[in-house]
């Protein structure tokens, strides 16, 4: 065998062991997480299975989040991200990063509202069920699932477990909506 073949097979396999063992911090920091507004307090682990502690999404406090490069989103161009949230939003599905283009695909989470509105003086849960989102350009471009508001509370009246608002996710020109009823 001739050197250089030597050195192409040397140089394959490592290119195999770096993107193996890429950290998940450098996957991040490729795929501009952090300007898009997902944050951490430590990122460990490598693309493929990696954990990230006391994450947060904008001003919503995730909890840890574990997560991991797509494998089917290896041949729908990259930048996919499975992910499974246990904190104070539960919640899993794909996170879509590339380029000019951001959302979340098969997404079904709960959310304490007071997460997602600190300051507003209601409680009770939001519930995303198969959510797809793709924003481009900071515009919503399509949207598709179920919103639901469920056990909703006011200060000094009584929870009302019974009423649930929900409604189908769709996009508004730029801005992504979710008129909500009575089911």
């Amino acid at each position: 065998m001739s050197r250089l073949r030597l050195l192409q097979i040397f140089g394959a396999a490592l290119l195999v062991v770096l993107v193996t063992l890429a950290p998940l911090r450098l996957a991040l920091d490729i795929m501009g997480a952090e300007r898009r507004g997902l944050a951490a307090r430590a990122a460990t682990g490598t693309i493929w299975r990696g954990q990230l502690g006391d994450a947060r999404f904008g001003a919503v406090d995730l909890g840890d989040v574990r997560l991991g490069l797509d494998i089917p989103g290896l041949f729908l161009g990259g930048g996919r991200l499975w992910f499974v949230a246990k904190g104070p939003a539960e919640g899993r599905g794909v996170l879509l990063m590339t380029g000019s283009r951001f959302g979340a695909a098969g997404l079904d989470a709960r959310l304490p509202l007071q997460t997602l509105m600190p300051a507003a003086h209601f409680s009770g849960r939001l519930r995303l069920e198969d959510a797809h989102v793709e924003f481009r350009h900071g515009g919503c471009r399509s949207a598709k699932g179920r919103v639901r508001l469920e056990g909703l509370s006011l200060p000094g009246a009584a929870p009302a477990p019974d009423l649930v608002l929900s409604g189908g996710l769709s996009c508004r020109g730029r801005t992504l909506v979710a008129p909500l009823g009575e089911p």
